[in-house]
C-alpha cells in the first residue's frame, strides 16, 4: 500500500524543516536526496575544528522558533579588504576601503563610488570598467551573481560590510537542534532522491527513490523546498504564475574550498575581496587553538563556472597556490583542505523573476506549495530571497499556509456539503407544468453573497479552493458561468484577496465570456437552453463594475462597452430585465451601480428614471413585495443614487428611513422561501438528443442568502437614515 501523509516535505534544509515545525501535530514526512539533512548549511570538521562550505554567515538566533542553546561564538575582524594591482587595502567599511586605494585609483571612479553609495548612480551599468570590477567583488561576498543581473535596490549590497563572527561548532549545530526539537514530529527519510510530484483529484502522488528502492507517497499538501530549477522538473502540473516565475528564475553556482593553516602571519581581515584573482573572496575564521586559522575560499558566478571542467584537486591546487602567491601561508602550514561545489548556490535576484511579485507563484498547483528560499518575498519591498533567513521565512510561511489548507479541507467539506437553496423541479410539456421533484442545490456561488457580507475568511479559502481555473460554479459540477464567477470575485474582493488572483480572473471572465459585437457580457458561450445564450443585463452590469473598479485603465473599452449597452437596455419604466434573478430589482441595483461608478454626470436621467422606478414600487410599510431581498436591492439601490446625486431629495431620504426600519423589523425571522433563481433546461435523453419538454427550476432561499441581502443593505448609509 501506498503510504499516505498530511505533508510530504522535499529537502531537509533550513526551509524544509522550519515547514516542518510549522506542521507538528500532523503527519509528516520530509524527503532529503543526501545522507545527511541541512541543504546549503554544510559544515566540515577536522578533528576539532569546525568550517561551514556553504552557508557561513552566522544567523540570529531569535529568528528560529526554539532557543539556540549555548554555542560558543568566534567574533572576527572588523576590517575588509581589497586585493587591486597586486597591492591589499584594508578599511573598517567598504567604502572606507576603497578609500584607501588613494590615487591609485582614478578621480572619476574614486567619485563614482561614492555617487554609487549614496544612491545618486541609478545604473550600476553607466560607470566605468574599473569601477564595476571592484563593486561587483564586494557584491559577491553574498551573492553568487554578476552585479548587473540584480534589481537595483540589491545592487547596493555591494557597499554593505558583513559581520563574520561565527558558531565554533558551524551552523550545522543549528541543523542539529532543528532535528532535535523535531525529535518524532515528523519522520525524515534520507538518500530519498524524489522523481515526480503529481497533483491528482484532491491527493498528490509523490515517485520517489529511497536507496535504490522505487516507492510512492500519497500526500494532502506537498512543500517543494528544493532550488527552483529541481522543482521544476519535479512537478509535473505547475499552473501559469507559478510557470512563468520558475521559468524565469536564473542561479549562481559557488565553490568553496577551505583551508586549514597553522603558525602563519595572516592579514587581519574578515574578508578579502580578489577582483583580478581567479578567487572571488577569501574569508577568515579563527579558531579556538590561536595558531590555526580556516581560509574559506569562494569562487562564485562566471569565476565558479570557470571550475565546472576541473577535477576538485586541481581547484584545491589553484586555491592553494594563489595564497601562498598572496603570502598567507607557505605549504607546509596547510593542515587541511576540503571543497564543496555548489550548482544552485543562490537565485538571482533579477526584475523578471522580481519586479512585479505575484503571490500566486507559490502555488504550482492546489495542493503543492513551493517552499524555497526563492520565495521569501515578504511584502514585495525589500526583496532578499537569499540566505539562511530567508529559508526560514520560506518554509514557516508556505508551512502555515500549508496547515491552514489542511484544516480548512474540513471547511471545504461543510461547505459543500451544505446546500442554500431548495430546488423544485416542474417539466413543461406544452399543457401544463408538472411537478418532478425536490432537491438542493447552490454550493458555491452564493456563497459569494455570503463573504461579502460577512467577510467569514474560511469562506474566502473555500471560495479560492472552489476555483475552476479563476471562475466559479453555481453548484458543484454544472459549470462556470458570468454571474456565478462575478457573485464569488466580489465577494473575495471585498474580503482583501490578492490583488493579481482578481485580475487573472476578471482576465479570464473577458476571455470567455465578452461579446465584443454586443459589447456586454454572456452568462455562457454557447450550450444548455437558447435563452441562456446572448446578452446578460445581470453579467454586464456585475463583471462591468468590478472591471470598473479594479482595472479600469486594461479594460476601458469593454467598460465602455459594458456601460452603453446598460444605458441602452433600461426598460421604458426605469428598471432592468435579468434572465435570472425573480426579481427586477436585483438586476437594476447592479447596474444603476455600474452607471454611477463611470461618468456619472452623463447618466444622471437614467438613473433619474431607476429611481423614480423602484420609489413608486415600494409599499406602505416600507418594503418591496414583503421580500427581504428585493427590500435590500432597493435600498441598495437607493443609496447609490443618492450618493451619487449628491442632492437633498426628502423623498428618497424618506423611502430610505422606512425600507431600513422595515428590515431590522423584520429580522427576527429566518427570511426562508425567497425566489433566488429561476432557470430552463432543454431535456435530453441518454443518447444527448433533444426531446419535446423543458425542465423548469424554480429555486428558494433556505434563509442565508436573504439574511446576506438584508446584513449588506443594512451595512451602509448614514446618520440622515439612522
Amino acid at each position: 500500500m501506498n503510504q499516505y501523509y498530511d505533508a510530504v516535505i522535499i529537502g531537509a534544509g533550513l526551509s524544509g524543516l522550519a515547514a516542518a515545525w510549522e506542521l507538528a501535530g500532523m503527519k509528516i514526512a520530509v524527503l532529503e536526496k543526501e545522507a545527511a539533512a541541512g541543504g546549503r548549511v554544510k559544515t566540515g570538521a577536522f578533528g576539532s575544528f569546525h568550517y561551514d562550505l556553504g552557508a557561513i554567515f552566522r544567523l540570529e538566533s531569535t529568528l528560529l522558533p526554539f532557543a539556540l542553546g549555548q554555542h560558543e561564538i568566534m567574533d572576527e575582524s572588523e576590517k575588509v579588504g581589497l586585493l587591486y594591482n597586486g597591492q591589499l587595502f584594508f578599511g573598517t567599511g567598504v567604502m572606507s576601503c576603497i578609500g584607501s586605494v588613494g590615487g591609485r585609483l582614478r578621480e572619476e571612479a574614486r567619485s563614482a563610488f561614492y555617487k554609487f553609495h549614496e544612491d545618486q548612480t541609478p545604473d550600476y551599468n553607466t560607470m566605468s570598467q574599473d569601477c564595476q570590477e571592484v563593486l561587483s567583488a564586494f557584491f559577491q561576498v553574498i551573492h553568487p551573481g554578476e552585479l548587473s543581473s540584480y534589481i537595483p535596490t540589491r545592487q547596493r549590497d555591494a557597499c554593505v560590510k558583513h559581520s563574520c563572527s561565527h558558531l565554533v561548532s558551524g551552523n550545522a549545530a543549528i541543523i542539529d537542534s532543528f532535528l532535535s526539537s523535531l525529535g518524532s514530529k515528523c519522520e525524515l527519510w534520507l538518500n530519498t532522491e524524489v522523481e515526480a510530484v503529481i497533483q491528482e483529484t484532491g491527493i498528490v502522488r509523490i515517485i520517489c527513490n529511497k536507496a535504490g528502492e522505487r516507492q510512492e507517497l500519497l500526500a494532502r499538501t506537498v512543500l517543494v523546498t528544493v532550488p527552483a530549477p529541481l522543482a521544476r522538473t519535479m512537478i509535473t502540473q505547475i499552473d501559469s504564475p507559478s510557470q512563468a516565475f520558475l521559468k524565469s528564475l536564473a542561479y549562481g553556482a559557488g565553490v568553496v574550498v577551505a583551508v586549514g593553516i597553522k603558525g602563519a602571519s595572516i592579514p587581519d581581515f574578515a574578508y578579502l575581496v580578489t577582483p583580478q584573482l581567479s578567487t572571488s573572496t577569501i574569508i577568515q575564521h579563527h579558531t579556538l587553538d590561536k595558531q590555526v586559522r580556516v581560509l574559506l575560499v569562494y569562487y562564485a558566478g562566471a569565476k565558479a563556472a570557470a571550475l565546472k571542467t576541473m577535477t576538485d584537486d586541481v581547484v584545491v591546487e589553484g586555491t592553494i597556490q594563489e595564497l601562498i602567491n598572496l603570502e598567507f601561508c607557505q605549504r607546509q602550514q596547510i593542515i587541511f583542505t576540503d571543497i564543496q561545489r555548489w550548482d544552485y548556490l543562490g537565485p538571482i535576484i533579477n526584475t523578471q523573476s522580481y519586479g512585479q511579485w505575484d503571490k500566486q507563484a507559490v502555488k504550482p498547483s492546489a495542493q503543492v506549495f513551493l517552499a524555497g528560499e526563492y520565495v521569501a518575498v515578504a511584502d514585495g519591498r525589500d526583496i532578499m530571497p537569499y540566505g539562511m533567513a530567508a529559508a526560514l521565512q520560506a518554509g514557516a510561511e508556505q508551512g502555515r499556509a500549508a496547515r491552514a489548507l489542511l484544516e480548512a479541507a474540513e471547511d471545504f467539506v461543510r461547505y459543500q456539503d451544505t446546500f442554500l437553496v431548495d430546488v423544485y423541479t416542474y417539466r413543461l410539456d406544452g399543457s401544463r407544468p408538472v411537478f418532478i421533484k425536490h432537491s438542493e442545490e447552490g454550493n458555491i456561488a452564493f456563497y459569494g453573497l455570503i463573504l461579502q457580507a460577512t467577510g467569514d475568511i474560511r469562506l474566502q479559502q473555500y471560495l479560492i479552493s472552489a476555483s475552476l481555473n479563476g471562475l466559479w460554479e453555481y453548484q458543484t459540477g454544472f459549470g462556470v458561468t458570468a454571474e456565478d464567477s462575478a457573485l464569488v470575485l466580489e465577494g473575495l474582493w471585498e474580503t482583501g484577496t490578492d490583488r493579481q488572483f482578481l485580475l487573472r480572473s476578471l482576465e479570464k471572465l473577458v476571455e470567455q465570456f465578452y461579446d465584443q459585437d454586443a459589447g456586454a457580457f454572456c452568462t455562457i458561450r454557447k450550450g444548455r437552453a437558447k435563452y441562456w445564450q446572448g446578452a446578460s443585463a445581470d453579467a454586464t452590469g456585475m463583471i462591468g463594475y468590478l472591471l470598473a473598479c479594479l482595472a479600469p485603465t486594461e479594460y476601458q473599452s469593454q467598460i465602455a462597452a459594458c456601460v452603453e449597452h446598460v444605458r441602452r437596455t433600461q426598460n421604458e419604466q426605469g428598471f432592468w430585465r435579468g434572465k435570472w434573478f425573480p426579481s427586477y430589482l436585483i438586476t437594476t441595483w447592479y447596474s444603476l451601480r455600474l452607471l454611477s461608478a463611470v461618468d456619472t454626470e452623463n447618466h444622471m436621467a437614467a438613473m433619474a428614471k431607476a429611481v423614480s422606478y423602484v420609489l413608486k414600487k415600494q409599499q406602505d410599510n416600507g418594503s418591496w413585495n414583503l421580500s427581504v431581498i428585493d427590500t435590500a436591492a432597493a435600498l441598495l439601490t437607493l443609496r447609490q443614487a443618492k450618493s451619487a446625486n449628491n442632492k437633498s431629495l426628502p423623498a428618497l431620504h424618506q423611502a430610505m428611513l422606512a425600507a431600513k426600519h422595515w428590515l431590522i423589523h423584520s429580522s427576527g425571522k429566518r427570511p426562508c422561501g425567497e425566489p433566488v433563481l429561476y432557470y430552463l433546461f432543454e431535456e435530453e435523453n441518454w443518447l444527448q438528443e433533444r426531446l419535446n419538454h423543458t425542465l423548469f427550476f424554480h429555486c428558494q432561499d433556505k434563509g442565508q442568502i436573504a439574511a446576506a441581502w438584508r446584513q449588506l443593505a443594512l451595512r451602509g448609509g448614514n446618520e440622515h437614515e439612522k
